[in-house]
Formats: structure tokens, sequence, C-alpha cells
């Protein structure tokens, strides 16, 4: 259930009318009902400030408004489906090198954290270099750059900070992954 489904549903709960709940948080009589809607049909996407003052007007917290759809998170999507290519990767080279022994499950760990650390970084990267193409795609526009849910600065953060833990866990399993980790997030 996205934002303006949640909004309509409360708003509804509470009796209230799209003209009485924009009043109550703020927008012009003339108006109110109309910007109401348009958050509830998803044409518009509410601001962080605007989503607690929907919020409080619904006796709602913030959280109940703007839990996360799974579906829109294609990061985390991908992020799965490649776990199991980074798993074969891992199973040939354990099978080349003799076999599984003791220490394995700890670079088992070791694989799965960089490749979801690269998955990250790549996959934030992305998002952030095509912020301007996803504004402008009526599919993508509702994403969290565009839509301004998650700034430009905050996601730089994002995938800086994965990157770093990429290039850590790289050099956690030995100097090879290390000195290679630079090259593989320009790959990815």
């Amino acid at each position: 259930m996205a934002i303006g489904e949640r909004i309509r549903f409360l708003r509804n709960l509470r009796g209230m009318t799209q003209k009485h709940l924009g009043m109550a948080v703020g927008f012009d009589e003339k108006t109110a009902d109309i910007r109401v809607a348009q958050y509830e049909s998803g044409t518009r996407t509410p601001k962080e400030k605007l989503v607690a003052g929907i919020a409080q007007a619904l006796e709602v917290s913030p959280q109940a408004l703007d839990v996360p759809d799974i579906e829109s998170y294609t990061g985390l999507l991908h992020t799965l489906f490649a776990l199991p290519f980074a798993l074969v990767g891992y199973v040939w080279g354990v099978a080349e090198l003799g076999g599984f022994g003791a220490g394995e499950w700890c670079v088992l760990g070791k694989v799965l954290l960089c490749m979801v650390f690269a998955r990250n970084a790549a996959m934030g990267f992305n998002r952030v270099v095509d912020r301007r193409f996803d504004a402008r795609n009526r599919r993508t526009a509702g994403r969290e750059i565009p839509s301004g849910r998650i700034s430009v600065r905050a996601a730089g953060w994002f995938v800086g900070a994965n990157a770093l833990a990429f290039i850590a866990a790289a050099g956690w399993l030995n100097a090879w992954t290390l000195a290679l980790s630079p090259v593989a997030l320009g790959v990815a």
C-alpha cells in the first residue's frame, strides 16, 4: 500500500473529508481538497514535513504513513536476486581449492558481506546518476530520490559508506581482494 492509499484509508477511517484534512495541515481552503486528492492518487508525493503534519491531523505516527513497500525497494530485490550468483561463485572457488573446510563459514560470511556492500553501492550510484531521467519518467518519478524522500546528499553518503564497507570487507578476505576491490566497484 502506497503512502497515498494509507492517507486515504486513515482519512476515511477518521471520517474526514479531503478538504478537512487539507485545511488541518495548513492548505488554503480553496485548494485543500485538490492537494489531498493529489497525494492520495499518487500524482504528488508529500515531503517529510508534510507527512508529519498529515500524520498529526490523522492522529497517527508518521511511520504509519510512510511504511516502505518492499516492491519499491528494487535494490533489495536485486541484491536478493544476486545472492545465488555470489554463492555459486563461492562454491565453485571452494571446490577448486579442495573442498569446504571448518573455516569456510567465516569466508562465506565475508563474501556475502562484500556482495551486499558492492551491490548497495552500485545500485545507489545508479539511482543518483539516473535521478534526472527517473524524475521525467512517470514509472520511476515516485522513487526515493526523484520524489525527494531521500536527498541526493544522503544517497551519496549511502553510496560512499557502502563502497568503503565493501573495500574493508574485501581487505578482510585477503590482500588480493583488497587490491582488486576498486576494479570490482568500477565494474559493479
